[in-house]
């Protein structure tokens, strides 16, 4: 094995690795794989259905920081555990370059991995989740990759953002969370800006997004009923006392 991690560390056309069905378990572990492919123009590796399975607590981050330009890997179909999924949503956390992660769904910490691309405890979290990659999950649900589904990050925090919108929408508190999250009042024409395209294009949440929803209630609303509920609650009397102050000046 260790001729083979050398001729692929240094070859630098070799874009495309495909392991898969190798019965590596026999000759290696995730672990060695991970600490000794070090090769910064690999975009693909496929190591399904190998049997392998624990790795360290950094040997994931690590192993994507050493390999850049790896746009796609798949792991599914191995014995991975909950402890190697939680080193996982770790590493993603710090990683924006790895696009598709193809992985078993039947371990139960999966959650965890989820909550990684989209925490909506918070707007604040909402921002800081990962909206790069793609979960491709290999058993019976493949909801968690929906969550960024859209090739553009971008595209996919608005959404995330959207569907918190709309959750919060039910109990009509979203102006509270903003105050007690310090989002100020200099924020709110980028929020209704957020909802203008869902309002002219529609707004159908993907069914992935009612996963975060542990009731099951539909939280899917109007894009204006949001803007509404805003407009009437959030910090009024500071906008009027300012259009009252703009006024006198004239």
């Amino acid at each position: 094995m260790d001729h083979l991690y050398t001729a692929i560390n240094n070859n630098a056309s070799l874009r495309t690795i495909s392991l898969g069905d190798c019965v590596m378990y026999n000759h290696a572990s995730l672990s060695d794989i991970l600490r000794k492919l070090k090769s910064k123009n690999l975009e693909k590796l496929y190591l399904y259905r190998n049997g392998l399975s624990n790795f360290g607590p950094t040997d994931m981050h690590d192993f994507l920081a050493a390999n850049p330009a790896l746009k796609v890997l798949s792991i599914h179909s191995n014995p991975i555990n909950d402890e190697d999924v939680s080193y996982i949503a770790d590493a993603l956390k710090q990683n924006i370059s790895l696009r598709l992660l193809s992985i078993t769904d039947v371990i139960p910490e999966l959650d965890g991995l989820y909550s990684t691309i989209f925490n909506d405890s918070s707007m604040n979290a909402v921002h800081a989740s990962n909206h790069y990659c793609y979960i491709r999950t290999s058993g019976s649900s493949d909801s968690y990759g929906m969550f960024n589904w859209y090739k553009c990050p971008i595209l996919n925090m608005r959404k995330k953002i959207f569907y918190l919108l709309s959750k919060r929408h039910r109990s009509w508190d979203n102006a509270y969370r903003f105050d007690s999250e310090g989002i100020g009042i200099k924020h709110l024409p980028n929020i209704l800006a957020l909802l203008k395209p869902y309002s002219e294009h529609g707004h159908h949440l993907p069914e992935a997004y009612s996963l975060a929803n542990r009731s099951g209630e539909d939280i899917e609303v109007e894009p204006l009923s949001i803007a509404y509920e805003i407009m009437r609650s959030w910090r009024m009397p500071e906008l009027y006392n300012l259009t009252d102050k703009m006024d006198a000046s004239d």
